[in-house]
């Protein structure tokens, strides 16, 4: 992390003419093409993966590895782009996300200081990046304090999703299939608590874990995709437990001796996130106008 002011982590000086509170689109491109010309060797992907990890953060995004190398420098670009409000973070993020590369390939990859600053100067943007610090140049317009709360319920909720999506994308892009899904398959069993105890028109949510969360929706819902989503949602789960089938929540057989390869492993977690997505937006749906059962994990 760079040393520079810890208000701007929470909100970056105002904008004024040197842009001390907002990257420029064309800055950003530059940023942007900057990556390009460290990413032309065969570690393509993973260079793009590295800014990627590093700009979720100031992007609001949760990272996720692309599926393909092109997939990963489209997605790297738009997490770039979508970090301009608050220059601190992403020089940061630029900065960081480039020295992790050039961990990776130290006789490819130079120094990106000199690089970062001219476009800086370019684009009159008031910082001067002098690591381990971040200098601010000219006098940014004072800071409104902000009087951050304490988290609620639902920020904790929220945050403890984000986690555990990146804790499974972590496994994944470390090989570690098995330890990906099983994350996965927690992070859906969490979610599907938020409907336990959940008043709706045909009766009461009852159960407390998974299985008979999902039981009681597809009994108390019978129209719309509900209904089937659960169900697929059910066969899915069975299947993972099982050890006769994916063997990953309740052991293996081992005289079967089934590897989880990656390929697998990608499709269930990209599944599961798939239907935790789903079940948050139909318990935002299904709540609607009830406060006392609402949980906005979304927002």
């Amino acid at each position: 992390m760079l040393n520079f002011n810890p208000q701007w982590r929470l909100q970056a000086p105002p904008n004024d003419e040197l842009h001390h509170g907002e990257i420029p689109f064309e800055a950003a491109e530059d940023f942007v093409q900057l990556v390009r010309t460290i990413a032309q060797v065969e570690m393509r992907k993973s260079i793009w993966e590295c800014f990627k990890r590093r700009f979720s953060g100031p992007a609001s995004r949760e990272f996720w590895p692309s599926s393909t190398t092109d997939f990963a420098e489209q997605d790297g670009r738009d997490y770039i782009l979508s970090a301009v409000a608050n220059p601190p973070l992403f020089i940061e993020a630029f900065y960081e996300g480039w020295m992790n590369a050039q961990r990776q390939r130290p006789d490819h990859i130079p120094d990106p200081v000199e690089a970062i600053n001219r476009i800086l100067v370019r684009y009159r943007i008031g910082y001067h990046l002098a690591p381990p610090s971040l200098e601010l140049i000219g006098n940014a317009p004072q800071l409104v304090t902000v009087t951050v709360p304490e988290r609620t319920l639902e920020e904790n909720a929220l945050l403890t999703v984000r986690s555990s999506l990146e804790r499974a994308a972590t496994h994944l892009d470390r090989g570690e299939n098995r330890a990906a899904v099983m994350e996965s398959l927690w992070l859906l069993d969490t979610v599907s608590t938020v409907f336990s105890g959940l008043d709706l028109p045909e009766g009461r949510v009852d159960g407390i874990y998974f299985k008979t969360i999902i039981h009681d929706l597809r009994r108390l819902q019978t129209d719309g995709a509900l209904p089937q989503v659960v169900r697929w949602m059910d066969t899915m789960y069975g299947y993972l437990s099982s050890p006769g089938g994916g063997q990953i929540r309740h052991g293996m057989n081992l005289r079967d001796d089934i590897q989880l390869n990656r390929n697998e492993a990608r499709l269930y977690c990209n599944l599961i996130r798939s239907y935790v997505e789903y079940l948050l937006g139909e318990h935002e749906r299904l709540t609607a106008g009830a406060p006392g059962n609402r949980v906005d994990l979304l927002n």
